[in-house]
């Protein structure tokens, strides 16, 4: 996706879904059956 080419680690591509707009810092990792909405920025070392 977009965001791994960018340098987000999404442990299943197939079950995360961005409704909206999507920042983020430097070693970030979002787990399984994540949905973002609305202009979400995550810093630095966040774990969703």
């Amino acid at each position: 996706t977009q965001f791994m080419q960018q340098g987000l680690m999404l442990k299943d591509p197939a079950r995360f879904d961005c409704r909206g707009s999507l920042s983020f810092g430097q070693d970030c990792e979002i787990d399984v059956n994540v949905v973002i909405e609305g202009e979400v920025t995550l810093g630095d070392n966040t774990t969703i």
